[in-house]
């Protein structure tokens, strides 16, 4: 039997291709069968770089700057590669680029390669050096041609300086030009600009009038003089005077011309002042001030006085505050105007304390014990004083008290003013005989010590016993 088959190979069309087969015997008779042979690419292409090298300009990457990398396919066609970039590329930082493999069956691999655009270089500038500008006043921005410079990328370059129109200022003003490419990247130019003004203002009168008051001149009593400037600008016109102008005699006001370029000169004028006499107090008595302990400075209103000139007056006195001495202390007031004229009146601050301490407890509470009281068994009370001073305290007690019953004290309080109050206090002792007994006191040893017991006084729980039997 002869086995033939239709295929033409090698097979390599993607899908199922039908082979044919043919059994023909040696009498021509022919069977068939058929046999599918299945082609299916899945695998993309690999690139034959592992990794594609950055590629970088200052300016830019055109497509001609670029060369395709390869791929290799598992079936050995054609690999078609292509890139997913838009020319050119002038974008500053780094644009990532795609490259993507396509084999004859649609299987696509891709791969990244950096185009990096780095514009590092500032425009230079087309002068070497700039030329100074000069001018007696004032250089306005319309005076000025703004300098060029040209870009390593040929783009625009934006020209900007930092000065401040119009330049007055006396001597070299620096301008600085600033030349920025599209980039970012600046380079600087600097410019002089130099401004020689030496005259001063002149004053349009000669001489100045002397001004002539009793008590002050304000400032609104003086007209300004005026002068002119060579160049035109305004004239500034101060003095150098504090008003208002209150001292007795001549003052000398000096004014000053200062033109707009700092140039200055000056001009006298004489400012006369005579007054003589001093102020007159408002009030022709002052009334006493009077209290128990103290009078601060704010218990005191100051009294006025009135000045010819109608200035102020300053009214001080030489007290000492606060003013606590008993009796009458005088106060001295000055009243003084604004020209040194000084007159005095005097004032009585009498303090008299008549209030004796008031005791902090209303009463004081008995002290009980059994045997003896002693001084410091008595806690000493407290009394507080109208004029918060210190409050001396005493009391009439002989210590220690052992007299059966109760001994009334009599504690005494005493300020720093000699005011005196009184209070009293109960001291109790117990008494507590054992009925039926009456025992003798006791001389006993105990503690280090020789002790009188007062038998009669112990205790009722008190427990007694003796050697030898008590007498009656």
């Amino acid at each position: 039997v002869t086995v033939t088959n239709d295929a033409t190979f090698p097979i390599t069309a993607q899908g199922t291709t039908v082979i044919t087969w043919s059994y023909e015997d040696e009498n021509g008779n022919i069977s068939t069968q058929t046999q599918n042979v299945y082609i299916n690419d899945i695998s993309s292409p690999t690139p034959d770089a592992v990794t594609l090298a950055d590629i970088t300009a200052e300016c830019e990457v055109l497509a001609t700057d670029l060369t395709a990398p390869t791929a290799t396919d598992n079936c050995g066609g054609t690999v078609t590669v292509t890139n997913d970039a838009t020319f050119p590329i002038s974008t500053q930082g780094t644009t990532v680029i795609t490259w993507s493999y396509e084999d004859v069956n649609g299987n696509i691999s891709t791969q990244m390669q950096n185009v990096v655009i780095d514009d590092i270089t500032a425009p230079v500038a087309d002068q070497a050096t700039l030329a100074d500008l000069t001018a007696e006043c004032e250089v306005l921005a319309t005076d000025v041609t703004a300098p060029t410079a040209t870009d390593n990328c040929s783009g625009m370059v934006t020209v900007t300086n930092d000065a401040t129109f119009p330049i007055s200022t006396q001597g070299t003003t620096i301008i600085t030009w600033s030349y920025e490419d599209e980039n970012g990247n600046i380079s600087t130019q600097l410019q002089n600009v130099v401004i020689d003004d030496i005259t001063a203002p002149v004053a349009d009168q000669t001489t100045l009038a002397d001004i002539t008051a009793e008590c002050e001149v304000l400032a609104t009593d003086v007209t300004a003089p005026t002068a002119t400037d060579n160049c035109g600008g305004t004239v500034t016109v101060t003095n150098d005077a504090t008003f208002p102008i209150s001292t007795q005699g001549t003052t000398v006001i000096t004014w000053s011309y200062e033109d707009v370029n700092g140039n200055i000169s000056t001009q006298t004028q004489n400012v006369v002042i005579d007054d003589l006499t001093a102020p007159v107090a408002d009030q022709a008595t002052l009334a006493d001030i009077t209290a128990e302990c103290e009078v601060l400075a704010t218990d005191v209103t100051a009294p006025t006085a009135t000045d010819n000139c109608g200035g102020t007056v300053s009214v001080t006195n030489d007290a000492t505050f606060p003013i606590s001495t008993q009796g009458t202390t005088m106060i001295t007031w000055s009243y003084e105007d604004v020209n040194g004229n000084i007159s005095t009146q005097t004032q009585n601050v009498v303090i008299d304390d008549l209030t004796a301490p008031v005791a902090d407890q209303a009463t004081l509470a008995d002290i009980t014990m059994e045997c003896e009281v002693l001084a410091s068994d008595v806690p000493v009370p407290t009394a507080t004083d109208n004029c918060g001073g210190i409050v001396t305290v005493t009391n009439d007690a002989s210590f220690p008290i052992s007299t059966q019953g109760t001994t009334v004290i009599t504690w005494t309080y005493e300020d720093e003013n000699g005011n005196i109050s009184t209070q009293t206090q109960n001291i109790n002792v117990l008494v507590s005989p054992i009925a039926g007994v009456t025992f003798d006191d006791a001389t006993v040893t105990y503690d280090g010590s020789v002790h009188t017991i007062a038998v009669n006084n112990l205790p009722t729980n008190a427990s007694v016993s003796y050697s030898t039997a008590p007498s009656t």
